[in-house]
């Protein structure tokens, strides 16, 4: 947009829609058991030589793994 013209509207060009009850309904999947519903304890292992890290995520309630995945860093 050519700002030297003070006349011009500013257009609207895309919107976004969110859904802020998926977001919570996602955010409380991602930390709770999906057997009992307690929260999970999550454990990082950081290996610098390979560049990853470890998430692994457990629930202290029923003893079940609900997760290992690793990421790498940037």
């Amino acid at each position: 947009m050519d700002t030297s013209n003070k006349n011009e509207k500013a257009e609207i060009i895309a919107t976004i829609d969110v859904n802020l009850k998926w977001v919570d309904e996602s955010v409380y999947d991602h930390l709770h058991c999906v057997l009992c519903g307690t929260s999970l304890s999550f454990n990082h292992k950081t290996n610098f030589v390979e560049q990853i890290v470890v998430e692994e995520a457990h629930c202290a309630g029923c003893g079940v793994r609900n997760r290992k995945s690793e990421h790498r860093l940037q």
